[in-house]
């Protein structure tokens, strides 16, 4: 059910219907005029009619809000349906329906009205009329513009009476729970086929701390510390000594994204929108093409979010379900977004990469900071290949990390 807050503007020839009616009224009751009387009563109808109209309007009209989400790249195009439906006995409600959308959005079949650039919003409306006992589904036309989530807010009903005299504000409290949701536009990166080539799965890998019992890689001597269910009883045999099974320690092929949205790498620095756009665009590709290849990727970003983590990352997935799920969040990062320094994501996040070893995509301004690169170096000493997206004015490419020079 909707939840509407009323304002009634009553005219003043309205008003003055009501005295005249009265004062009509008293006439011909001292005249003892029956015309004069039905003239009474007839202004009399007029007002009370109009109050009738409204209270019937502000109680038994009802805005639809369900819970949904409507999910576009800039370009395409969706439909949002509007429901209105009126459960009184008046003919037919007639008005006005006003409301505010980002413009992340475009719909095409609502007049514009009015464009706020300064706020980033644009006004519309579109004219209404709901029989009695019956629904009215308006489908708005919808087109994505650029990355965002997207609500309507201040929707409002401006109805007037039957006669036209007086307007009903009917102002929709209530958050509007039906979501544009427009992705990021998905940008190229030259030069990934490389690490596309790799595929989903483990893969043999010297410095790993897991191991594949069923990879056997050799036997070597015993030693006591060996369990029993290593030692290689055919080799022992015929050896005449025990032997232990080697076997290889693999990892699991995986990318993880360090992003940086903020105009440097020190400080809470504001979110640097016209760069870090085409940022979130690179890594949308990149998400794409790792999920058709089954390649399961997680993102670190340095966003400051409430919880023990203390910034925005995304866990590990591949399918389809874990890409919608990241677009959905590249889609709602804010331009107001509290950043944290980038060398406290590299702390937070070193001890997952260096367990895990994943292949590193750096995207996002790095500054000239030894602290950054000592990170860097850790984790290709470790096994973790470090790649970062650079951006130049034909497009970006992937490139291998190297150290501006040795540290120690």
């Amino acid at each position: 059910m909707s939840v509407w807050r009323k304002e009634l503007a009553v005219p003043k020839l309205l008003q003055a219907s009501l005295s005249a009616g009265g004062v009509l009224a008293a006439i011909s009751f001292y005249k003892k005029s029956p015309a004069v009387l039905a003239l009474a009563c007839l202004f009399g109808a007029v007002y009370y009619l109009s109050r009738l109209y409204f209270r019937s309007a502000a109680d038994q009209l009802v805005f639809q809000n369900p819970r949904r989400s409507i999910r576009l790249f800039p370009g395409d195009t969706d439909s949002l349906p509007l429901t209105l439906s009126y459960e009184g006995s008046w003919p037919q409600i007639r008005g006005t329906m006003t409301f505010t959308a980002s413009d992340a959005i475009d719909v095409d079949n609502a007049v514009l009205t009015h464009e706020k650039k300064n706020l980033k919003q644009k006004d519309y409306e579109w004219q209404f009329a709901v029989p009695k006992k019956s629904r009215l589904e308006q489908e708005l036309i919808v087109t994505g513009k650029k990355r965002g989530a997207v609500k309507l807010n201040r929707i409002e009903l401006s109805i007037r009476n039957v006669m036209g005299y007086g307007l009903l504000l009917l102002a929709f409290d209530p958050i509007y729970r039906t979501e544009v949701i427009v992705f990021p536009a998905p940008l190229p990166v030259i030069g990934i086929k490389p690490l596309l080539q790799f595929g989903q799965g483990f893969h043999p890998f010297s410095r790993s701390l897991f191991e594949d019992p069923a990879s056997p890689a050799g036997v070597r001597d015993y030693e006591r510390s060996d369990p029993y269910n290593r030692i290689h009883w055919k080799a022992t045999a015929a050896s005449a000594s025990l032997k232990t099974k080697v076997v290889e320690k693999t990892t699991e092929y995986k990318w993880a994204f360090i992003v940086n949205v903020g105009s440097s790498s020190y400080g809470t620095s504001p979110f640097q929108s016209e760069t870090m756009e085409n940022q979130l665009s690179y890594l949308t590709f990149m998400c794409q093409h790792a999920s058709s290849a089954g390649i399961p990727y997680e993102i670190f970003m340095n966003i400051r979010v409430p919880g023990a983590v203390g910034f925005l990352k995304v866990e590990k997935g591949e399918d389809r379900a874990h890409l919608l799920k990241v677009l959905e969040t590249l889609a709602r990062i804010s331009v107001s977004s509290v950043t944290l320094p980038l060398i406290e994501l590299l702390a937070k996040s070193d001890r997952e990469i260096s367990s895990t070893v994943p292949v590193v995509i750096l995207a996002g301004n790095l500054d000239e900071d030894d602290r950054q690169e000592l990170y860097f170096q850790k984790w290709q000493k470790h096994g973790s290949p470090v790649y970062r997206i650079i951006e130049q004015e034909e497009g970006a490419y992937l490139s291998k990390w190297s150290a501006r020079r040795a540290i120690s």
